[in-house]
This record gives C-alpha cells, sequence and structure tokens, in this order.
C-alpha cells in the first residue's frame, strides 16, 4: 500500500498502472486500487480490469451490490448513492487496515 500512497500522492499515473501488473489477491487492497482508479486517476480501464480479476466482488454481497450495476464507473464518477456507499465502503476498510492516507482522500 506504500506504493499506492506515493502513487497517490504525487498523481503518478505510471508507478499506479505499475502497481496494477502485480497480482493482489487481498480484496481489500482491491477496492483501495478500484477507488482510486475513480477518484484519483479517472481511469476506466483500470477499474474494469480490477472488477474483473475479483469478479465484482462477488465473495462480498454489500461490496457486490455497489460494483455490479451496469456502466458502474460513470455511476461512481458523479455524486450518486453508489459513490456514497463506495465512499463509505472504502473509509470503513480504510479505517480497519490503519490506512490514515486513504480516509484523508475519502473525505477531501
Amino acid at each position: 500500500m506504500i506504493a499506492l500512497k506515493k502513487a497517490v500522492d504525487a498523481f503518478d499515473e505510471v508507478r499506479y498502472s505499475e502497481i496494477l501488473t502485480h497480482d493482489i489477491f487481498d480484496s481489500d487492497e482491491v477496492l483501495m486500487l478500484a477507488y482510486c482508479a475513480v477518484v484519483c486517476f479517472n481511469s476506466q480501464q483500470a477499474f474494469d480490469i480490477l472488477m474483473k480479476r475479483n469478479n465484482h466482488f462477488k465473495l462480498k454481497p454489500e461490496w457486490h451490490a455497489v460494483f455490479a450495476a451496469p456502466k458502474v464507473f460513470m455511476t461512481l464518477q458523479i455524486n450518486s448513492p453508489e459513490r456514497r456507499k463506495l465512499d463509505l465502503l472504502t473509509i470503513k476498510t480504510a479505517f480497519e487496515r490503519d490506512l490514515n492516507f486513504m480516509v484523508d482522500l475519502v473525505l477531501e
């Protein structure tokens, strides 16, 4: 998650893309990466890759409800109920994982 923090702090899309080349099996980390794809980097391609790799979080029903909608990337970019749910999921997970930079990002 240190690499993600550096990428977000510098808004470095290259560094962010490098993170995506690694196999990431932790769904919490994938959630953080997906949030950054939507909010920081406006990268639908990265978002789609993360969703396909994780099967739209089918193992986590609450998360899956947010990510399973059609054209979800566009919906998450605007102030919508789905975006507020994503913010809440992200902030909750960031608190649990003690990822203060993500908490700050969501609260901005």
